[in-house]
């Protein structure tokens, strides 16, 4: 019973929180901002109905892409998003309270 907790527990921690929420998710708000630059609410709904559900696979492909290039942009070019590692709790607890006094 332990191993089926262990799965669901490693799927939501490196699939749902590391691809879903990190990469496709901001994808779509980028991509659905540039379409509602174009077209109406109603227009995109309408014709994301007609969208078969095998296109969907595709599509969140390449919101994937999209998210992925919006945090290597912001990471390496602008610098704006910052990966930090580290070593323990009291570390980490050092990190924030810096942050926070700034």
């Amino acid at each position: 019973m332990s191993d089926i907790g262990e799965a669901i527990k490693y799927l939501y921690e490196k699939f749902i929180l590391r691809d879903l929420l990190s990469f496709v998710t901001p994808g779509a708000i980028v991509v659905g901002s540039i379409l509602f630059l174009r077209w109406d609410f109603y227009q995109i709904l309408e014709y994301s109905k007609s969208i078969p559900f095998v296109l969907l696979i595709p599509i969140l492909g390449i919101l994937f892409v999209v998210g992925f290039a919006i945090q290597c942009f912001g990471a390496d070019i602008v610098h704006i998003i910052q990966f930090h590692s580290c070593k323990n709790d009291r570390e980490h607890f050092e990190r924030l309270s810096r942050f926070y006094q700034n």
